[in-house]
């Protein structure tokens, strides 16, 4: 028993001064350890070459094999302030909003321009967002070159399936699916958005002026019906003048009338016209 667990004890040793000889002559680190976690998508590559898919999980692989991992969950792209011109040659800056999600890694892998930034997880999602960010761009120009600054302003709710559908067909064939395209903001340059606000005050200034003359078309008419009446009935000529100086009198002056400029004396006719 005692032989045995000397025995047991230099296999061990040996065993130990293997590794430790190994891992100073860089031995292990040829061999590399991946996790693949939930919510991510990953690939794994031969010297360059697409092998097969990965699911989560660890991995080991060896020094001619890479693995490519990414998020698979929504991501978002904001372009701020791209800077066009409208159809009636009108600066504006428009901001849009881009969701998007990983589909296919592989497709996006093959069709990456920076095939070297597959060893660096930021890089490679930054080389991704870089494609997107100018797919966005080209669909802004197409989008607002096709309309005039009114269109764009009154055509709000039309633009964010135009600009989907722009966008869409250029990042479904690099593996990355477009979920939701947003115009988020449409800003005017400062001439432009001057110019505008004197012209959208003279409109409303315009709509004012018309309900004012039809505020005084219709005051005009009551005056001449109300004219009308009191022409051919005197007495409702008095009863306002008598209203008009009940409310005179509760402001508390002093009104002298006399009966003969209210009331006819009886009998007395109308004159005659000469």
């Amino acid at each position: 028993m005692g032989g045995f667990l000397a025995f047991l004890i230099i296999v061990i040793a040996v065993v130990a001064a293997g590794l430790w000889a190994l891992r100073h002559a860089g031995v292990t680190r040829l061999f590399q350890r991946f996790t693949i976690f939930d919510g991510e998508t990953g690939i794994l590559l031969e010297n360059g070459v697409f092998q097969r898919d990965l699911p989560p999980g660890a991995l080991w692989v060896g020094p001619q094999s890479a693995v490519v991992r990414a998020s698979s969950a929504e991501q978002f792209l904001d372009v701020r302030g791209q800077e066009v011109l409208t159809a009636d040659r009108l600066s504006i800056k428009i901001s849009v909003l881009a969701t998007y999600r990983i589909a296919d890694l592989r497709q996006v892998f093959v069709n990456l321009d920076d095939k070297g930034a597959v060893g660096d997880r930021w890089r490679f999602m930054a080389a991704i967002e870089n494609h997107l960010h100018q797919a966005v761009r080209l669909a802004i120009r197409s989008l607002v070159a096709s309309r005039s600054l009114e269109e764009l302003l009154s055509q709000r709710t039309e633009l964010d399936s135009e600009l989907f559908a722009l966008i869409d067909p250029d990042t479904a064939s690099t593996g990355v699916e477009l979920l939701k395209a947003s115009v988020v903001d449409i800003m005017l340059t400062g001439p432009i958005k001057r110019a505008y606000a004197e012209v959208e005050q003279a409109r409303l200034d315009g709509l004012a002026a018309v309900e004012r003359a039809r505020g005084e078309q219709a005051a005009l008419r009551a005056l001449a019906n109300a004219a009308r009446i009191i022409k051919d009935n005197p007495e409702v000529g008095r009863l306002r003048f008598l209203t008009g100086l009940e409310k005179a009198g509760a402001s508390g002056a002093a009104i002298v009338v006399s009966a003969a400029d209210l009331i006819a004396p009886a009998g007395e006719s109308k004159p005659a016209d000469d």
